[in-house]
């Protein structure tokens, strides 16, 4: 048996028990086992990436799964992985270069970039794995796969090659989200929405023909946009059909401010009559609605008016002042400009939302470019199908609706990426002509007419690949600063008390409050539940590490005490197991933790110790209880705190060489479960309770004895209370219980239990009864000045009827509640005959 220090302290055991594990092989999985099989495939965090507690909640929640059916004897495989991340990899390397060297990607070319880019992962992209084994994650880390594995490479090229030949991927010419910054098209989901507070600028376009009327007023159409420099790109105005106000403009043509470009108007069934002026600009090349448009309209060209950093063209299009400027500098010039020119009728504020880079946070820019892209509506249509029928469900439910809404609206996925670190297109393009080759290898030349072909210089979406990990790791296989570091926390309370704090408060579909200024009062709980348990441990195995505790439970020694316990352990077998089950992960840590906590430490370890220090008979069952209920408490726990369990587990006696890690998990005994036993030994623990309610509720000093007379509601009550006597008497601190009720005359406090029965507690002997009345007096009076004034307050109609009805609604919660403390007062005083 290995000796307990008196104090937990987990970094003294965590990295040599991790180190026994893995020595072991108990994260193995052999695929050629007949067990039913269990597997994770770990959504592949980024191999640039440090942990932080968005991944120390997520990968320690799949392995409590992982331990849990593990323990149930099922081939339980997790396998591990790094995402090689494309944008946020790349602009680290690129950031450092610039800074280091004073350099561009362009200026050491393509190959000397990419020797850059595998040099950095080769040097920190074994960092989370490390740090995810310091959590304690039971990953088989002998199956550590990467998303640019050669061999995930290949299964990245063959799925891109069978798309393609099926006609689900494509090369088209669509308005995309580009970054300027990163210098590449984005994803709808890479490209997230943000509240801005804007304004919608109104500008007035001359009309060329069909003027009307003598005046400025009426040869102008005015149109309202947020983007006003993107006007030299419109090919057109329109406004809906039905739109009354705009049908003698038909076919009419203006001409774009601060240019001398004449657009013709249009109509379209698209256009939002309640915005702006109801007069729309389209604008094809750098906005996708407008696409669509003029796209249905036919006959528009597409003009670019912006290069790739979102800095205004060289072109005849924009004015000359304009040309070179970035966008949002062009913007205050060309309003500068219309205002001059008179041509800027108003400005006003205006509150949207707009896209932006989910990596740098830079506002995107729709832009018109040739892309690869994904047909999504016939891939989304199986999932959609499956899930309505039921084949695939969530956890939580809820967020099945929020998935179907998210099928039903898909669009297009633009996957091809303008970067050099990530898997590079299959695709070859013609020198000669304008056929594209697509296959898994390089061609030697173009199958159309043999000439010499290039390679796509752009790469995949990162997510093209992330997509294929829970397949391709198989088909070939035998950032943000404002988070808390899980290292931080391993570092200051352990591993087991940072996994059992973020379990414990994970319910299912919430979010969880972490405050990482206040790290001992977030992670209190788990800490305090560590110490608790080794504390209960070294208590246990200092009564049964001797080999003292039988082998087996006799059932013909076991006191009320002994069956309540192993009852309620049955129970909580149970429930664990069927929380798991459900993946209600935080009701399982919730429920280990009260019935180690609450059951086993405060009330059967209490009711035990006498005969566990000799005062009283029966020690040798209680021993063998207690080393039965530990046990099933650390087996039930280890996948939730695998070290301090592990720890424990090795100091049982006859365990030295058995690792909890791979033990099975425990199963409940139906000849154990005894109903009556629990409901007898509730009653004890109510009436020890009232008796504590009183001492604390009439400041009883914590040494000070008690009399109570109890008057049982039932025989059933008498026997609990007669057969635990001694224990009532010495967790409530009772030198006299006495059963029969007696005389419950004079001064001391009543409490009825759930049973019905009753207890009464002299107090005269007990408190300092002047004193204790002279301190509620006061209380008394202080109480009643303060709801004399709130009264006042809400008798006052002209505080009711101005003030805004929450501050109303608080001063009648105060009140509310203040009355309540009063009547409470008031009543302690009565049974104090004050």
């Amino acid at each position: 048996m290995t000796k307990l220090a008196p104090q937990y302290d987990p970094s003294a055991i965590e990295t040599a028990i991790y180190r026994r594990w893995e020595d072991a092989g108990v994260f193995g999985a052999d695929v050629r086992s007949e067990r039913e099989p269990y597997v994770i495939v770990i959504p592949p965090p980024n191999v640039t990436a440090v942990l932080h507690s968005g991944h120390g909640l997520n990968n320690t929640l799949q392995d409590v799964l992982i331990r849990f059916e593990r323990m149930r004897g099922r081939e339980a495989l997790w396998l591990p992985g790094t995402d090689h991340a494309g944008i946020a990899t790349q602009n680290m390397v690129e950031r450092a270069l610039r800074e280091d060297e004073g350099k561009t990607r362009q200026d050491l070319g393509r190959e000397a970039f990419l020797e850059r880019v595998w040099e950095h992962v080769n040097r920190t992209g074994g960092t989370i794995l490390e740090q995810l084994r310091a959590i304690g994650c039971s990953c088989d880390w002998s199956r550590t796969r990467f998303t640019l594995d050669e061999k995930y490479s290949l299964a990245v090229r063959r799925v891109f090659v069978d798309l393609h030949e099926q006609g689900l991927i494509y090369r088209g010419q669509r308005v995309i989200h580009w970054c300027p910054r990163c210098r590449t098209s984005l994803s709808d989901e890479e490209a997230e929405f943000v509240d801005r507070d804007d304004h919608l600028y109104y500008i007035r376009y001359r009309l060329i023909d069909g003027e009307k009327g003598n005046g400025d007023s009426t040869n102008w159409v005015t149109v309202a946009t947020t983007r006003p420099e993107t006007m030299f790109g419109d090919v057109c105005l329109v406004y809906h059909p039905e739109d009354e106000r705009f049908q003698e403009f038909h076919n009419a043509t203006v001409e774009i401010p601060l240019s001398e470009v004449r657009r013709p108007i249009r109509t379209s069934t698209v256009v939002e009559r309640d915005f702006g002026t109801g007069l729309l600009k389209v604008t094809p090349a750098h906005d996708a609605n407008d696409f669509d448009i003029a796209d249905s309209l036919g006959g528009f060209e597409r003009p670019v008016t912006m290069d790739e950093d979102a800095r205004m063209l060289d072109d005849p299009r924009v004015p000359e002042e304009l040309r070179g400027l970035d966008r949002f500098e062009a913007r205050e010039k060309i309003l500068k400009l219309l205002d001059t020119a008179g041509q800027l009728e108003r400005v006003d504020p205006y509150s949207h939302a707009v896209r932006q880079c989910y990596r740098c946070q830079t506002i995107v820019e729709p832009r018109l470019s040739d892309q690869w892209f994904v047909k999504m509506r016939p891939l989304a249509e199986p999932a959609l199908k499956a899930y309505r029928e039921g084949r695939l469900r969530f956890v939580p439910e809820r967020w099945g609706k929020v998935y179907e809404h998210w099928l039903m609206q898909i669009r297009d996925w633009n996957i091809s990426r303008q970067l050099w670190w990530g898997h590079r297109i299959p695709a070859w393009y013609c020198e000669q002509c304008d056929h594209i080759t697509v296959t898994m290898d390089e061609p030697a030349s173009c199958e159309g007419c043999g000439g010499t072909v290039r390679q796509d210089e752009d790469v995949l979406d990162t997510w093209f690949s992330s997509w294929l990990w829970p397949f391709a790791t198989f088909a070939f296989s035998k950032s943000l600063g404002n988070g808390i570091d899980p290292l931080e926390v391993v570092e200051r309370y352990g591993s087991d008390a940072f996994r059992f704090t973020i379990v414990a408060g994970a319910a299912a579909g919430t979010d969880m409050i972490m405050d990482r200024n206040d790290l001992d009062g977030t992670f209190a709980a788990g800490r305090n539940f560590a110490n608790k348990l080794w504390n209960v441990g070294r208590l246990i195995l200092a009564n049964i590490g001797n080999g003292s505790a039988p082998d087996t439970i006799d059932p013909a020694h076991l006191e009320l005490a002994d069956r309540w316990i192993l009852s309620r352990c049955q129970r909580t077998i149970t429930a664990i197991t069927d929380e798991l089950q459900r993946f209600r992960l935080n009701d399982a840590a919730n429920e280990i933790y009260h019935f180690v906590w609450d059951d086993l430490a405060d009330w059967y370890i209490e009711q035990v110790k006498p005969r566990l220090y000799g005062s009283a008979d029966g020690g040798d069952t209680a021993r063998a209880v207690l080393r039965y209920v530990f046990e099933a408490s650390l087996r039930l726990l280890h996948p939730i705190m695998p070290f301090i369990t592990e720890q424990l587990w090795e100091s049982l006696p006859g365990q030295r060489d058995a690792l909890l890690a791979a033990a099975s998990w425990p199963c409940a005994s139906d000849p154990l479960e005894d109903e009556e036993a629990e409901h007898r030994f509730a009653r004890v623990q109510s009436l020890v309770g009232a008796v504590r309610a009183v001492r604390a509720e009439y400041g009883v000093a914590p040494g000070k004895m008690v009399t109570a007379r109890v008057q049982p509601a039932s025989t059933d009550a008498l026997e609990a209370f007669n057969a635990e006597q001694h224990t009532i008497e010495r967790l409530a601190k009772i030198e006299a219980l006495s059963m029969d009720g007696g005389e419950t005359d004079g001064i001391g406090a009543h409490q009825v239990l759930p049973d019905g029965s009753t207890v009464f507690v002299p107090l005269g002997d007990a408190i300092d009864v002047a004193k204790e009345c002279q301190r509620l007096t006061g209380e008394l009076q202080r109480l009643e000045k303060q709801l004399a004034g709130v009264k006042s307050k809400l008798d006052n109609e002209n505080f009711v009827n101005r003030a805004p009805g929450d501050v109303v609604e608080r001063e009648r919660e105060k009140e509310r509640s203040w009355q309540e403390q009063r009547e409470a007062l008031a009543a302690k005083l009565r049974v104090l005959g004050c």
